[in-house]
């Protein structure tokens, strides 16, 4: 017997399938295979992706041209079926569930990125008035560091801060030396 979430699953896929079909007729645009299989794989993953592990994944199953993965990816966010989130090194997907809210953590350093939930955040997103405008789905994207990146930066910070200290003392050091040796030096000058 199927579970729940199976069947779920399945009656998701049903629908975006009918829904991108719908739009490809109204559309005119071709009904093509490789648009179906992307959209199945789409489907298979249970959070984010990006092309690369969307490519792998269809590669043993079915060929399909990165360029159509990118194309097919594209026309899938057009249709609503898939969220797009453009990082500074790297552009996530995620399939996009009517009613769904998404929040991401973003790091600039590594450019990882996070799925988040925050009941009390959602509450307001989803009270929140948008006038003039029918939202079919929320995003939000929290930029930063990171605890991995944070501590590494951190870590670099106060190696360098200890290098500066020595090398400041260091050439401290030197100056005074030298200090030293203009002192002795003017002496020798002054009983000549």
């Amino acid at each position: 017997m199927a579970s729940t979430k199976d069947t779920e699953d399945s009656l998701m896929r049903e629908e975006a399938h009918r829904v991108l079909t719908e739009y490809m007729t109204e559309h005119h645009l071709r009904k093509t295979p490789e648009r179906y299989a992307v959209l199945n794989a789409v489907y298979s993953f249970d959070g984010l992706f990006d092309a690369d592990q969307l490519y792998q994944q269809l590669e043993s199953q079915f060929r399909v041209s990165r360029a159509s993965i990118y194309t097919t990816l594209d026309l899938l966010a057009r249709v609503g079926l898939v969220v797009r989130n453009q990082m500074p090194s790297k552009v996530y997907y995620e399939r996009n569930v009517q009613g769904q809210l998404h929040f991401y953590k973003a790091c600039t350093e590594c450019g990882k990125l996070e799925r988040f939930s925050n009941e009390s955040m959602g509450r307001l997103i989803k009270e929140m008035p948008v006038r003039r405008f029918h939202p079919s789905m929320y995003a939000l994207t929290v930029v930063g560091l990171c605890s991995h990146c944070l501590t590494n930066i951190n870590r670099r910070k106060k190696r360098l801060d200890k290098k500066k200290a020595l090398n400041a003392k260091a050439a401290l050091a030197g100056k005074t030396a030298s200090a030293k040796e203009r002192g002795k030096e003017r002496n020798k000058t002054d009983k000549s």
